[in-house]
């Protein structure tokens, strides 16, 4: 349902649980994160896997209409000595969303763009672990 005319919607978790179904819902995905998608990872975790890292939601109005900017980030766990498997789950998940507006469903909303802004490799303490912090921008106009 609708919020009534005037009241602004914040898609937000709306927009982070559709990112989740649509992730776990894609086989090529799944099947190079044998760990899953969290929102917070189980401590025991030891298989590759996605976790939802930080994000950041602003209005994005226009005259006549209500819109939302979220910049959410993920952060991509390998359990490997180098960048290439990151990577590789990587290029997937932007393959899935990088400009793929109809890849997740948010009700009440139109994805006007999600977009890739960046992607990074980063060394964790753990030499046995390897992180790839992606972060995708997602414009959206409240129906």
């Amino acid at each position: 349902m609708s919020p009534p005319a005037g009241v602004v919607d914040d898609p937000l978790n709306a927009v982070q649980a559709a990112f989740f179904t649509a992730a776990r819902a894609h086989a090529a995905l799944m099947a190079l994160l044998p760990g899953g998608v969290y929102d917070e990872p189980p401590e025991s975790e030891q298989r590759d896997y996605v976790v939802l890292g930080d994000h950041l939601s602003l209005p994005d109005h226009t005259h006549d209409k209500y819109g939302r900017e979220i910049t959410q980030t993920f952060h991509i766990w390998t359990k490997s000595r180098g960048t290439k498997r990151g990577g590789a789950i990587a290029a997937e998940w932007n393959a899935l969303f990088d400009h793929q507006n109809d890849s997740i469903v948010v009700p009440g909303h139109r994805i006007v763009i999600i977009r890739n802004e960046f992607q990074q490799a980063l060394r964790d303490p753990d030499p046995e672990w390897r992180q790839t912090l992606i972060r995708m921008r997602i414009n959206t106009v409240q129906l």
